[in-house]
């Protein structure tokens, strides 16, 4: 867990050691997976190493496969991309089919232009299409209008300031009632 890049392999990296960077990273490497960590923060890495030394996180116990199966190791990776080239890549390791174990890595592919033969709009185009079509899926509140809420935000306001008046009469009454009685 550097900001160097590291010595040994391991199976996982997580890039921001934040709230929920740093308890994923403790968290698989508490159950025995090789974890690095990285955060721009070096006090961050720093307090995730000390951490880490303190709960004593030790390896995986056992190894899944014969050492000579894993000579050319590579660690599996599932890539998802955004706009312009939307696919996903899930890359990992396979058995070569066969009495011995050998794998070796492989990669499934999905890319929305190659699979459709066509370029995606882009989101300005698809937000035009949509307010088009009146897709009404995309929209908070499509079975009121903007009257119709500020209508309904009013009359929420309203209500709530009635309550703090009668509070505040409430209060003003039960001060005279309480100095009329001391009067007496």
């Amino acid at each position: 867990m550097t900001n160097e890049p590291p010595q040994q392999q391991y199976a996982i990296g997580m890039v921001g050691l934040g709230v929920m960077g740093r308890n994923l990273v403790l968290n698989m490497a508490d159950h025995g997976s090789a974890v690095a960590g990285y955060d721009k923060d070096q006090t961050k890495v720093e307090a995730l190493r000390k951490e880490s030394a303190e709960r004593n996180i030790r390896g995986v116990p056992h190894q899944s496969f014969p050492p000579e199966a894993t000579l050319d190791w590579q660690p599996s990776r599932l890539a998802m991309s955004i706009h312009p080239d939307e696919g996903i890549v899930l890359r990992f390791q396979a058995n070569h089919p066969g009495l011995k174990m050998h794998l070796r890595l492989v990669e499934m592919k999905f890319n929305y232009r190659d699979t459709f033969a066509t370029r995606s709009p882009d989101a300005y185009e698809m937000l035009l299409w949509d307010v088009m079509k009146s897709d009404a899926t995309l929209f908070m509140r499509a079975d009121k209008n903007i009257d119709e809420l500020l209508e309904d935000l009013n009359g929420i306001f309203h209500r709530l300031r009635q309550s703090g008046i009668d509070q505040e009469l409430f209060d003003v009454i039960s001060g005279f009632e309480a100095l009329s009685v001391e009067e007496k």
